[in-house]
């Protein structure tokens, strides 16, 4: 999807970012679909589709935030294990 967005191809740039986050979410790793939805917002907001790319942004921001969270508090956990 990063080398479609590059080369203004937002059609192929957001099918295969749509593919990615379908395939990083399958695969439940955070990390993955956080990136995923990152490619997606960056080839919906250079196409021009603002209000999907900002949709996209909120949902990672908040992931991040939750991941975020979660490792603090095993950080936590294990300190004072």
């Amino acid at each position: 999807a990063i080398n479609y967005t590059k080369k203004k191809d937002f059609a192929k740039a957001n099918f295969y970012a749509e593919k990615a986050v379908e395939i990083a979410e399958n695969g439940k790793d955070p990390h993955r679909i956080i990136n995923a939805y990152s490619a997606l917002f960056d080839a919906q907001h250079k196409a021009g589709h603002i209000k999907e790319a900002y949709d996209n942004l909120y949902f990672v921001r908040h992931l991040e935030e939750r991941i975020m969270s979660i490792e603090k508090t095993e950080i936590i956990a294990e300190m004072d294990a």
